[in-house]
């Protein structure tokens, strides 16, 4: 008979075996089942967060050559450039302290304590086109009430405190003129319109001289502080967005050998925390994943194993006198094999089918922190690749009993 049709007869008669077998095999290609999608699930997401969660890497020229804040901006226009010009680099925003003098629609505020001691006459300038990376900004103490911030590429823009607009009758939208303070360096009054206005939540005290009141910083954009500046058109910081987070560390390598005009004083720092964060949960699941597919494979091979053993045991007779009418050993092998391929293969098949409920059980676990798509053909192939390598894997203890089988033995112990 051929080997083909006792394979399919042998189903039909040790259908008990190959129920339990289906069963078995299912749950285990679940679990692969599951472990591709999980990596799947788990490539997905990390491409999604180098998207969404990009480094920022930050510059400081810390080799301060006085006191005085004005005096700090030593980053020059030419390393903002080179960052600009870097092919890592997705944008960059700049960062300088000015100051501006008090004019007759613009004051000062001061409380009567300080007027009695100090002159308010002038005011802290802060000239960046990123407000919402400024200090007091970056630490939620002070917020827009009013208007919005400064777009990229904005120009003559100021946001000011709501006790200064108070104080002046000013509103979004209006124009007043703010007096440099370094007209003796070339500085120049600058013609600016207020695009918002900000809240503090908590105020400094008024100890000192009312220029240092939280009230009285004015934000402005990057043209502003350069013309109030003259002649220093240096910046105190440079923050550049990296697009890949991976390669936020290159970027600082190659801008720390690029002869830059600050040399060793400038100092880089790497924000790429949230992205740290959310990328230490996908290594965690590749690696669960990875064990899951490990283990299901393994655990699914040592049952395949002991069950063709199992059966082997009780088919002695049948395979002895299979051997003794002259059937190639071979044949014998293969019929053994597809016995042991079909239940596998169904199994691979009823946990494909399975699938919305894997999916379901991964956004349980995961709290849906990872992008699960539907089974690709890729995915489907894979698992019916792993039943047929995991069959063959599992069949080869077998084919080394079927090859050590005498058959006159084997009858003479059956007799």
């Amino acid at each position: 008979m051929n080997f083909l049709k006792r394979a399919f007869f042998s189903v039909k008669a040790y259908w008990r075996k190959d129920l339990l077998m289906f069963i078995i095999f299912t749950c285990a290609f679940f679990l692969v089942l599951t472990a591709f999608l999980m990596l799947d699930g788990a490539k997905q997401s990390a491409e999604t967060m180098k998207e969404e969660y990009k480094a920022v890497v930050t510059a400081v020229d810390y080799d301060v050559r006085s006191p005085d804040l004005y005096d700090s901006n030593l980053i020059s226009p030419e390393t903002v450039e080179a960052f600009r010009a870097h092919p890592l680099a997705e944008s960059v925003t700049t960062f300088a302290y000015s100051s501006a003098r008090s004019a007759p629609n613009l004051r000062p505020y001061a409380v009567e304590a300080q007027l009695e001691e100090y002159f308010a006459v002038s005011f802290p300038v802060q000239a960046t086109d990123n407000v919402e990376a400024a200090p007091d900004f970056a630490t939620k103490n002070n917020y827009l009430v009013e208007g919005a911030l400064f777009e990229p590429g904005q120009t003559g823009g100021m946001l000011i405190s709501e006790t200064v607009a108070e104080q002046n009758g000013l509103r979004v939208g209006d124009t007043v003129t703010l007096p440099t303070y370094y007209d003796n360096l070339g500085g120049q009054d600058v013609e600016v319109t207020v695009r918002g206005i900000y809240g503090i939540k908590n105020p400094v005290g008024y100890t000192e001289d009312p220029y240092f009141n939280s009230e009285n910083l004015l934000y402005v954009t990057p043209d502003v502080g350069t013309m109030l500046n003259g002649e220093n058109v240096n910046y105190f910081i440079a923050s550049c967005t990296v697009a890949d987070p991976e390669r936020a560390m290159e970027f600082v390598s190659n801008m720390q050998s690029a002869s830059l005009p600050e040399g060793e004083g400038l100092q880089f720092s790497i924000n790429d925390s949230h992205y740290r964060s959310v990328r230490s949960l996908i290594v965690s699941v590749t690696r669960i994943a990875s064990a899951m597919l490990v283990a299901a494979i393994v655990v699914g091979c040592v049952v395949l194993v002991l069950l063709t053993l199992i059966s082997l045991k009780s088919r002695d007779f049948e395979i002895g006198v299979l051997l003794s009418m002259g059937e190639d050993k071979w044949k014998i092998c293969a019929q053994l094999v597809l016995e042991s391929l079909f239940p596998v293969l169904l199994s691979a098949t009823a946990a494909l089918c399975m699938t919305p409920l894997a999916r379901l059980c991964i956004g349980e676990i995961f709290g849906g922190s990872l992008e699960l798509a539907g089974v690709t053909p890729q995915s489907a192939l894979a698992i019916y690749l792993a039943a047929v390598v995991l069959t063959l894997a599992g069949s080869a203890v077998m084919g080394y009993k079927v090859g050590r089988y005498q058959p006159k033995r084997i009858l003479a112990g059956l007799e």
